[in-house]
């Protein structure tokens, strides 16, 4: 009877293991380095129309949106590392940003979700 138990938990255990979602890394990889480099081309060029393509639509992102325009971005650097992004999932990765406006620098972990093959903020938040 333990034999029994023993090979039905091994070939559970073989068979839940062995499920391989394909994800295509390097092809995720790359749409999100071109949209980020859009992105960040609308931040330099102070385009705060065009920003909202960038954000998920939701009360949340609508706050930030609102906090975010009241900016003028020519004092400021933005830069997301291209060795700090996390794929999550097929459509969703987790990216570090980074705001620099001269000696100080806040950090925010983004969560972005790809929509219509676009590369968008669904959240935002501050590291400490």
């Amino acid at each position: 009877m333990k034999k029994i138990l023993v090979s039905i938990f091994i070939t559970v255990f073989i068979s839940c293991t062995t499920v391989n979602k394909s994800i295509d890394k390097e092809y995720i990889y790359s749409s999100f380095i071109k949209n980020k480099s859009e992105f960040i081309q609308l931040i330099k060029q102070n385009n705060k129309k065009k920003i909202d393509k960038f954000f998920i639509k939701g009360l949340r992102n609508k706050i930030v949106l609102n906090e975010i325009k009241k900016y003028d971005f020519n004092n400021f650097l933005l830069i997301i590392p291209d060795n700090m992004i996390e794929i999550l999932e097929k459509n969703k990765i987790k990216t570090l940003l980074m705001i620099n406006n001269g000696i100080d620098t806040f950090y925010f972990d983004v969560i972005w979700k790809r929509q219509n093959n676009i590369w968008k903020i669904s959240t935002f938040y501050e590291k400490y």
